[in-house]
């Protein structure tokens, strides 16, 4: 039988253990960490069994030498064992360094470690359970959080721990016990704005928010990029001969990749009208510091967000719309005049066809009637019976 003391009066622990082998007890002193103490304690219970199995002889008086591979592995797995902070800086390093991960991507697991450090607190790694996982998903949702950000914060964590697990600091994932919103239930399929509530939007802001502003929703509107694809654009960038606009995708990891879009002609006509500077930015900052005016900067994306929904708002438009209802609204009736989703999956950059039929109401069937004619099997049948 072996067991642990602790010695508080002289801050160390000793390891009390008899020798099956002769009966004899034994006492020693195993240092003034626990966590070292049970390296010595399962040292001895490895010895002991080892002695009744009649694989060695006796225990004896456990030595350093007996312990010293086993204190290095202790050792070891302290030095892995780190606080969520700790892990956060390790891992939003490791994504910028190694990952190449996109800014985007690293602000959401920024996002998602606070939310889940400020509710659970700073803990180790390794010590995180289901229930703490629970709790923060509860949390969440008491405070109003959208499913989109529990979905997307739950699989941001889920990927940190897979990580986790490879860099040695826990053996386990308790994310994968629980269940996030799929993209069934965070995709909003009615974020597509209808064309009387588009021209709506335009109209108000031609009018409030200024020509500059009502150009960029244009090319929001008619191009399907992304708000930030628009805001790097340059006037070198748009090729007017050809009608070709090259925009740097924002959503691929690695290096950044271009794409070629054609200009509609609705876009070419606004585009003609513009005072276009081939190293400039087309839509540059229009802050009220001239400092900031004479860097050549483009317009920030949260500026530009934020004048989406002041003109939704002055427009009368519902609060479900965003920034991004723009793309949506370029995919939704590219899709109801009967283009097949393959050909907007290119025009808008998607990486597969399934991610541009997210994007749309998929019950709109009748969109393919022209399609359904097609369809002739039986017919020839039909008539001769007939």
């Amino acid at each position: 039988m072996a067991r642990l003391r602790e010695r508080k009066d002289r801050g160390n622990w000793v390891l009390d253990y008899i020798d099956p082998a002769d009966g004899k007890r034994y006492q020693v002193n195993v240092g003034d960490t626990k966590e070292i103490a049970e390296v010595w304690l399962a040292k001895c219970q490895e010895k002991t069994a080892l002695v009744r199995l009649g694989q060695i002889d006796r225990v004896g008086k456990l030595t350093q030498d007996d312990i010293d591979g086993k204190r290095k592995q202790a050792e070891e797995r302290r030095k892995k064992q780190l606080r969520i902070a700790d892990y956060h800086s390790f891992h939003e390093t490791l994504a910028k360094d190694e990952l190449n991960h996109k800014a985007d991507t690293i602000s959401v697991y920024r996002n998602a470690f606070s939310s889940f450090q400020t509710i659970i607190g700073n803990k180790f790694v390794h010590d995180i359970t289901v229930d703490d996982i629970r709790r923060w998903r509860s949390t969440l949702r008491k405070k109003g959080r959208s499913k989109t950000s529990e979905s997307m914060w739950g699989r941001a964590l889920k990927a940190a721990w897979n990580r986790a697990i490879k860099e040695g600091y826990t053996e386990a994932n308790p994310f994968r016990e629980v269940k996030f919103p799929g993209l069934g239930e965070t995709r909003r399929k009615d974020k597509s704005m209808k064309v009387a509530e588009v021209e709506k939007l335009l109209s108000t802001t031609l009018k409030v928010g200024g020509i500059q502003l009502w150009c960029y929703f244009q090319f929001l509107l008619n191009t399907g990029l992304r708000r930030q694809e628009i805001l790097t654009i340059k006037g070198k960038d748009i090729d007017q001969k050809n009608n070709v606009l090259t925009a740097t995708i924002t959503k691929k990891r690695g290096e950044p990749l271009t794409m070629k879009v054609p200009i509609n002609k609705i876009l070419r006509g606004i585009i003609n009208d513009m005072d276009l500077t081939p190293d400039e930015y087309v839509f540059k900052t229009t802050a009220r510091k001239q400092s900031y005016r004479k860097k050549g900067n483009p317009w920030n994306k949260s500026y530009v967000t934020h004048k989406f929904r002041e003109m939704a708002d002055k427009a009368g438009l519902p609060e479900q719309y965003t920034l991004h209802s723009l793309r949506r609204t370029y995919v939704t009736l590219m899709h109801e005049k009967g283009i097949p989703t393959n050909v907007i999956q290119r025009l808008i950059g998607h990486s597969s066809p399934s991610i541009t039929f997210l994007e749309y109401d998929s019950s709109e069937a009748l969109s393919y009637a022209q399609f359904a004619d097609q369809m002739d099997i039986g017919s020839a049948q039909g008539e001769s019976e007939a």
